[in-house]
């Protein structure tokens, strides 16, 4: 029986030879990889987190640094406490700030995307790395 012209080429349509049978495995590989990736890493946590915190810096950190600035250069850098100037605790307490804002970024990249939603660390280090992980999140 003879097929027709059709009919013979329905169904490698997609796969006409070997280097687009790549593309199409890579670019499905791709689009997978990519929704994993979205999933893991939840852009709506990340955004909500990344809109306060960028509203904390506006707001309040650059203030404060500004009126670090002037006191330093044209307010004479008054002593403050303990030998310390004010505009030294004005700068220790952005940095302080900073700080807690780059532990909660590491907190949300190990606890939260790569212990709770991804299978990494249990894999590599146990169920009980992994409990401690999860617990020293704070619940």
């Amino acid at each position: 029986e003879k097929k027709g012209k059709d009919d013979f080429f329905a169904d490698d349509a997609l796969y006409d030879d070997e280097e687009s049978t790549m593309s199409h495995s890579i670019s499905d590989k791709m689009r997978r990889a990519r929704m994993k990736f979205r999933n893991f890493i939840r852009p709506d946590l990340i955004c909500e987190n990344t809109r306060y915190w960028g509203r904390v810096f506006v707001r309040v950190l650059l203030p404060i640094l500004g009126l670090a600035g002037l006191l330093y250069y044209y307010g004479g850098n008054p002593d403050f406490w303990h030998g310390a100037t004010l505009s030294w605790w004005l700068i220790f307490g952005v940095r302080q700030t900073l700080t807690y804002f780059l532990a909660s970024c590491v907190e949300y990249i190990l606890i939260r995307c790569i212990a709770m939603r991804s299978s990494l660390i249990l894999k590599t280090m146990g169920p009980l790395t992994t409990l401690f992980f999860i617990q020293s999140r704070g619940w």
